[in-house]
């Protein structure tokens, strides 16, 4: 049965509409910034200007004082107020002048001084009617106090909104090539996000491979991790099935014979003398029966944390040489030697009857494999604890060491499956590493690490 999600936005319409967003509110931010900041550029500018024909216009008064020195002063005012005029309509400008005592000399109508005063008040508030500059007169010989040029702001506007409407008109020209390729961009990014849900909704429903986009970015990480993750799981319930039909038929071969024996001695066809051997393969087969069901138990119980951990301080020899003991009968029968080398006080923070558990797995595993010897070799280096333990078997099959502590897994004259896997759990709880190496000379080796010091969970 898939899984039913509600219908949201796609992360490539999203990345569209989050771009186009950005886009308006640049257009806006930019067109208002650009509206104030082009405004008091130009007004600047054309302040400037008129700063400048203010000066101009001093230094031509100037010069036609000198060549007109003849002349009484009320034809050579008359003169310069022409020359004034033909200098406004150059500039598209209004220019008023003030005489010594302070009155308006031109334009004679048009202004008045409160006029004049509300004007000047205006300007240095907002401009909005006209730019205003001021320009006092430094020649004395001049027969006019100041000089005020009127420049109106409507001219100045309209320069101001052909660069206004230029700046809109680009900037929407790029706004829609930008829309353009963020359609491109975000078709691009979202290709192998759909690769990738296409594919989860492949192995959800049919178990089906994962495909792996090439984009070269986070998202084929992404992919690349959940094809690892759907293999491993793959692979992981490939094994799981062949650990059950493995463990129903480890179960059902001992339940027959225990079966078969129990009602033999029922109806009375074992013999007096054939009674305890019966017996003991009665007990054998339950102990067999009980070895499998306490490993998937206490797997489920180390998943679920379920069992707790008691660290204390204990001598690693008297744990393995109890291991040891326990596995007597398993060595006995495959006529196997164990050599324990270990120091007396070489001790260890851990749970004992766990890490018990962990040298029966080993033992246990070892003697499938071994020809006529098992070693356990102790040792301390560099403040950790350096456990081998050693058979003399063939070792592990090319690639097997990468593999065999996978759950499940099941050697050639493998077990259930579980032992390995639990040693490892239980070695890792402790703080330490355990892998598995092919012996230099023959056998395998299983190595076990460490720390000496505050081993914790």
């Amino acid at each position: 049965m898939g899984i039913k999600l509600k219908r949201k936005k796609a992360i490539n319409k999203r990345i569209l509409f989050s771009f186009i967003l950005v886009l308006v509110m640049s257009f806006l931010i930019t067109t208002v910034i650009y509206s104030g900041l082009s405004k008091r550029v130009i007004i600047n500018e054309t302040r400037s200007d008129l700063r400048l024909a203010a000066e101009t216009a001093e230094t031509r008064f100037v010069e036609f004082l000198e060549r007109s020195d003849n002349q009484n002063s009320r034809i050579r005012g008359v003169k310069m107020i022409a020359d004034l005029e033909l200098s406004n309509n150059i500039l598209s400008s209004n220019t008023i002048v003030i005489g010594n005592d302070g009155n308006i000399v031109y334009p004679k109508q048009g202004f008045d001084r409160e006029q004049l005063e509300t004007l000047r008040e205006k300007a240095l508030i907002d401009d909005e009617q006209y730019v205003f500059y001021q320009h006092t007169f430094t020649n004395e010989d001049i027969p006019f106090k100041s000089l005020i040029i009127l420049k109106q702001f409507n001219d100045v506007k309209r320069y101001r909104n052909i660069g206004l409407f230029s700046f809109l008109v680009s900037f929407g020209i790029g706004i829609i090539i930008a829309i353009m390729m963020s359609i491109i961009i975000s078709q691009k990014i979202y290709k192998p996000i759909k690769v990738l849900k296409k594919s989860m909704e492949g192995y959800m429903s049919e178990k089906s491979s994962v495909e792996v986009y090439k984009s070269n970015d986070e998202i084929e990480e992404l992919a690349i991790m959940f094809k690892a993750l759907t293999d491993q799981a793959s692979r992981l319930d490939t094994r799981q099935k062949q650990f059950f039909q493995n463990s129903s038929h480890e179960l059902k071969t001992p339940l027959m014979s225990i079966q078969g024996y129990v009602e033999a001695i029922k109806d009375g066809i074992i013999s007096e003398d054939e009674m305890d051997n019966s017996l003991d393969i009665i007990i054998s087969e339950t102990q067999r029966l009980k070895h499998i069901v306490d490993d998937v138990i206490y797997l489920s119980k180390i998943d679920n944390l379920e069992d707790e951990f008691v660290l204390k301080k204990h001598s690693i020899k008297p744990i393995i040489e109890n291991a040891i003991s326990v596995t007597i009968p398993l060595l006995q029968a495959n006529h196997l030697e164990m050599v324990l080398n270990c120091e007396e006080d070489i001790e260890l923070t851990c749970d004992y009857d766990k890490m018990k558990r962990v040298f029966i797995n080993l033992i246990g595993n070892g003697s499938r494999y071994a020809k006529s010897k098992m070693v356990i070799n102790v040792n301390v280096h560099e403040s950790h604890l350096i456990i081998d333990v050693i058979d003399d078997g063939k070792g592990f099959e090319y690639g097997q060491e990468d593999t065999i502590f996978d759950r499940f897994y099941k050697g050639k004259n493998g077990g259930s499956g579980i032992g390995l896997s639990l040693t490892k759990e239980i070695v890792e709880k402790h703080g330490g590493t355990i892998k598995a190496i092919n012996h230099m000379n023959y056998g395998a080796i299983f190595k076990l690490e460490f720390k000496m010091k505050d081993t914790t969970l």
